[in-house]
């Protein structure tokens, strides 16, 4: 062979390499319009080229974003192929393929959520971790389990397949609300901290203030969503503004519907604290009705959320506030415990894997 090609005129040897070397740029032309146009692709792969699209065109009018924290806004298909984002369905799709959907644009303390909410022919749709839940959980009137209560979901009792893995860190499901965002309480151990240490006037010493606007322990919750420690702006953008109940509680009242603590809010909020009321609430003792009463540790999860603080004041003094170290006591806002935080996750949020147990938790998606 080589004795072959040495015997090769130079004439015979350029017109040979210019063949090779337009094959090699033909195909190098090929790679590059194919990157550039994109061939066709199946559900999954569609999802996915309609969140670039999205950003793509809100990159080109950013005035048409959501400009306050906890609005969501929505760009249907249609538009983004009709100003070029998208190619048209029919060129993108895989042969036989048929889907539809729109993207929601949320923002959510000033992060940008795009998430494409699609059901396709083949039976693909986008898996929404609200929906896993309610699947997985059936909706029972009696003993542990997810309870349908009002316009929201519940889950009560204990042995419940409501943890959840967030940011590297565990929860568990307090409840879906009626608009599908969850709310959902840290169960892991943090550093402990005053509620408020600050000198109060009604009892003459630094035992603290249970006014949450003014507190300690906001700008604590604020601080660590602060930053990147936490959580990353990703993470951030799945988490929704709340509005805080933050009314103060009577010892002695019964009504634990929320209406107690709901009387007083603040809104916008980022993290919150567990309400005393939703202790209450997530025991399914039917003998539970006070908060100091010791059988509402009974078939009750969040009993077992050790040493926190809840944002609930004590109505009968300014310096006390509710905490839970498997019961509930009303101490001085200046003794420390831990700020395990509330979080209310998009409905937007995406399943991973996970069946919901303590040991195989549901992954949310970045």
């Amino acid at each position: 062979m080589v004795e072959k090609i040495k015997n090769l005129d130079k004439k015979t040897l350029l017109y040979l390499g210019i063949g090779i070397g337009s094959v090699v740029i033909l195909i190098i032309f090929l790679f590059i319009l194919k990157l550039a146009v994109g061939g066709r692709v199946n559900s999954k792969q569609f999802e996915s080229r309609l969140k670039k699209a999205a950003i793509s065109y809100y990159e080109e009018y950013p005035d048409k974003l959501p400009k306050t924290s906890g609005n969501t806004i929505m760009i249907s298909i249609d538009e983004l192929v009709k100003n070029g984002n998208l190619k048209s369905l029919d060129k993108l799709l895989d042969k036989g393929l048929t889907c539809e959907g729109n993207v929601n644009v949320s923002n959510n303390n000033g992060q940008y959520l795009y998430q494409p909410v699609i059901k396709c022919s083949d039976k693909y749709e986008t898996n929404l971790l609200y929906k896993k839940i309610l699947e997985d959980n059936p909706v029972v009137t009696t003993g542990n389990g997810l309870y349908k209560v009002d316009d929201y979901h519940l889950f009560r009792g204990e042995s419940l397949n409501n943890y959840v893995k967030f940011s590297d860190m565990n929860f568990q499901i307090i409840r879906i609300n009626n608009d599908n965002t969850i709310r959902m309480v840290l169960t892991d151990n943090i550093e402990t901290t005053v509620w408020d240490d600050r000198y109060n006037i009604q009892k003459q010493d630094s035992v603290g203030k249970n006014d949450f606007t003014i507190s300690r322990i906001k700008d604590v919750l604020n601080g660590y969503f602060a930053g990147n420690e936490t959580f990353s702006d990703e993470e951030k953008a799945l988490i929704v503004p709340q509005t805080l109940c933050i009314g103060a509680r009577n010892e002695n009242a019964t009504i634990n519907n929320g209406s107690i603590e709901c009387a007083k809010k603040i809104e916008s909020q980022p993290l919150g604290l567990l309400q005393v009321n939703e202790y209450m609430l997530a025991s399914i003792e039917p003998t539970c009705k006070y908060i100091y009463d010791s059988q509402c540790t009974n078939y009750n999860y969040l009993a077992n959320i050790n040493n926190l603080w809840t944002i609930t004041p004590n109505s009968a003094n300014t310096y006390q506030v509710y905490k839970i170290a498997g019961y509930v006591y009303s101490n001085n806002a200046s003794v420390e415990a831990q700020p395990k935080f509330v979080v209310t996750i998009s409905s937007d949020a995406l399943f991973t894997e996970g069946s919901g147990t303590e040991e195989d938790p549901y992954i949310i998606k970045n």
